[in-house]
């Protein structure tokens, strides 16, 4: 399980949104729960990875209910979305005790309703007209989520949905460096440290910044940087060997070479990824221009035998190590503090994006074959793998230009 879905909140007071949006929310589902209803759905609006799914399932914990998750795109016409959507939101458990509310209905990606009068192409008209008879009559509360809520708004229907609901657009700020920016940016650096400490990892503050600040405000590719950068070092708990940020700050502080050389005994890394780390970070330590000439030529030579070394069998792997390490040697005016040093831009891409950019391209191809979302897909990669020697799905991946890595993903 991804970071992103394991440490997805729980409870309305988790959600990293602002205060007083986090009101509105919390007084529409005490209407609820005090049978004095304000409006029957709420609309959830924003970018992707701000929290819409999220908050949704934080209402339902609130409301101690069920989460009924009707994918709205998946509702091929008015007539399925009217006999899902009643038996979901109309009927009561005939086993519940309580009446109403005993179960919250979550509409996702609203503005991907498909609707069309041609019966070829798989739609019927009168879905949106469908969702808004549901709003009106329903007896449990729905929450609809949607990325573009101008082209919701302008659709059959829509304008009257909006109306009929209280509507939240899932923006932490309205402009950054004010009072509600830094708040959301203290939130997302305070819930990054108690991922870390849950998982036993370790990562310097000023990288936890810069994860926050690169991504803001998608709170899901915060997280998802931050697990891909924990994985490059090493546990919090870990007592022999020295993380690779301790090495950055001996080469470029250290005035002792020897003592640094002899403590890559301890390393486990290889030196190209020390090197790329060196390369990263130096023309942040240092400033004068003669002193960044000489610091790179030795970092040239120290690349070149780095290269060398997968020809000649990593023989000479521990010269470009030590020739890289030596750097500070040339450098007349070091910084007398730490810097703030970060990830490698190249590492940091193939760790957060190799294996997440490639999921998401596979999800979204099957997605669009069955006309529903990223997020439904994933239930049912299932069928696909059982399917997977058949004559069907050869076809299936012909149409969808498959690659290899995506059929081995499935």
């Amino acid at each position: 399980m991804s970071w992103a879905d394991k440490y997805r909140p729980a409870n309305i007071s988790d959600l990293i949104i602002a205060s007083d949006d986090l009101n509105i929310i919390i007084k529409w589902a005490d209407s609820w729960k005090n049978n004095e209803v304000i409006k029957k759905s709420l609309v959830l609006y924003g970018e992707p990875g701000t929290g819409k799914t999220t908050t949704a399932m934080a209402i339902a914990n609130y409301l101690n209910v069920p989460l009924i998750e009707m994918n709205a795109s998946d509702q091929r016409n008015a007539e399925s979305m009217k006999r899902v959507a009643l038996m979901s939101s109309l009927y009561a458990d005939l086993l519940s005790d309580v009446k109403v509310p005993d179960r919250l209905i979550l509409i996702d990606e609203a503005d991907n309703i498909f609707e069309s009068r041609d019966p070829r192409k798989g739609g019927d008209y009168g879905g949106m007209t469908e969702l808004l008879n549901v709003i009106k009559n329903t007896r449990n509360p729905v929450v609809i989520t949607m990325n573009d809520y101008y082209s919701f708004r302008s659709r059959r229907s829509g304008k009257e949905i909006i109306e009929n609901s209280v509507v939240i657009e899932m923006r932490p700020y309205k402009r950054r460096n004010d009072q509600k920016y830094k708040e959301f940016i203290n939130k997302c650096i305070e819930r990054c440290h108690y991922i870390l400490k849950n998982e036993g990892k370790q990562i310097p503050d000023s990288l936890i910044i810069k994860i926050v600040k690169d991504n803001e405000p998608d709170i899901r590719s915060i997280i998802n940087d931050l697990e891909a950068t924990a994985m490059d070092f090493a546990p919090a708990d870990r007592n022999k060997k020295i993380d690779i940020y301790k090495y950055v700050i001996d080469t470029f502080h250290s005035h002792d070479y020897d003592k640094l050389i002899n403590s890559f005994i301890d390393a486990d890394f290889d030196p190209d990824y020390y090197i790329k780390w060196i390369d990263q970070n130096i023309k942040e330590e240092y400033q004068d221009p003669e002193d960044l000439k000489n610091a790179y030529e030795i970092l040239s030579i120290a690349d070149l035998y780095s290269r060398l070394s997968y020809k000649a069998g990593y023989m000479l792997t521990g010269i470009s190590e030590e020739i890289a390490a030596g750097i500070s040697l040339k450098v007349k005016n070091k910084n007398k503090s730490t810097g703030r040093y970060s990830m490698p831009d190249i590492i940091k891409m193939y760790s957060s994006r190799k294996g997440n950019n490639n999921a998401r391209t596979l999800l979204e191809k099957l997605a669009a074959l069955n006309h529903t979302s990223s997020n439904v897909m994933l239930s049912y990669l299932w069928f696909y793998k059982s399917i997977k020697k058949t004559r069907e799905f050869k076809k299936i991946a012909r149409i969808l230009d498959l690659s290899d890595n995506e059929i081995k993903q499935i």
